[in-house]
């Protein structure tokens, strides 16, 4: 299964028990749902069932974006370069969009350069969201579980406060990072990158930068 195997063996009949408990649950009638499809050549032709599944579980919207190498996905995150395929991608995205049965985000880092849309701004940055994980961690980075606000299946936990601290605790670490390098020599095609793998690897630029540019040419 595509899912598990970035996740793991068996995550996915999880995931689906964690969907159940949650649609059954009055917090899902407090939250503005969205469920986050991390795209990989093993599952981009599945974007085009993702409306349908969305709805099924009670997800208000859905944002579409690529594996970066943090958490599971950086076991495997050489096998999951998509940039070649991203002209499928969009095409299957149209698809889902035409649909109208739900929102779909687009939050490739680098879709601009396919679309011609501006960059998606650094939503971990602006305290925009929070991302649960199958095992009940919220992060305020949706690709980095080492950013969490405390675990939803604590009895005591509180998704107001823990949005407010979201907002303060992402500025303060993103601020620290700065939301992408200028100093990237790819910087009018890419502006920066993820600024969370410019501090992982101390560089000036991320990593994809050069083989989304060349993807172009």
């Amino acid at each position: 299964h595509s899912y598990e195997f970035i996740r793991g063996e068996n995550t996915f009949h999880h995931l689906i028990s964690n969907l159940e408990i949650l649609k059954r649950s009055d917090f899902l009638n407090q939250i503005d749902l969205m469920m986050i499809f991390l795209v990989t050549p093993e599952n981009y032709s599945e974007i085009v069932n993702l409306p349908e599944f969305a709805i099924k579980y009670g997800f208000d919207k859905i944002a579409i974006g690529e594996i970066l190498p943090f958490g599971n996905g950086a076991k495997q995150f050489e096998q999951m370069d998509t940039s070649y395929l991203m002209k499928k991608i969009y095409d299957n995205i149209q698809i889902a969009r035409n649909k109208e049965l739900i929102t779909l985000i687009d939050q490739f880092h680098f879709g601009f350069l396919f679309t011609g849309a501006a960059p998606t701004p650094c939503t971990a940055k602006e305290g925009k969201v929070l991302a649960i994980e199958p095992n009940g961690d919220v992060l305020i980075c949706p690709y980095d579980t080492g950013i969490s606000v405390g675990n939803i299946r604590d009895f005591d936990y509180d998704i107001g406060i823990a949005y407010r601290e979201a907002r303060t605790f992402g500025q303060h670490i993103f601020d620290s990072i700065g939301h992408s390098s200028v100093k990237c020599q790819y910087y009018d095609a890419c502006r920066g990158g993820c600024p969370l793998i410019i501090k992982r690897n101390n560089t000036e630029c991320d990593e994809r930068c050069q083989k989304f540019q060349q993807s172009l040419s």
